[in-house]
């Protein structure tokens, strides 16, 4: 299971992270939203320090849902479910991977990004 932290300034986190999607590479367009944005403050999110230098297999699709965990640090370290809606668009020809994570307990900001993946909105 990937794990995602906020880009807090006081922790070393790793670059946004590259996937890989059948034989492309994907650029990262991801972000927290709904209860999970609220939690963390913002919404950058970074892979956790120590799985940034692997390149993960995506599915051979250009959308999907997989389950996440995001673990926060301001005050303690807490770690949470979540699941990354996420599509796949095309912009300056790059493939680009766009998506949300979220709390599968959070039915508003569920519905908003599967609405957004339907569509494989390029703004996120």
């Amino acid at each position: 299971m990937l794990t995602f932290i906020p880009d807090y300034q006081d922790v070393p986190c790793g670059p946004q992270p590259i996937w890989r999607h059948v034989n492309d590479m994907l650029y990262n367009a991801v972000y927290l939203h709904g209860q999970l944005q609220d939690i963390a403050g913002f919404d950058i999110v970074y892979m956790l320090e120590g799985t940034t230098n692997n390149i993960i297999d995506l599915p051979i699709s250009d959308a999907g849902i997989m389950p996440v965990r995001v673990i926060t640090h301001k005050g303690k370290r807490k770690e949470h479910v979540g699941q990354l809606i996420w599509w796949i668009n095309e912009s300056y020809n790059k493939k680009i991977m766009r998506g949300l994570i979220v709390s599968p307990e959070d039915s508003e900001a569920c519905r908003f990004a599967l609405k957004l993946q339907t569509k494989k909105s390029e703004i996120v």
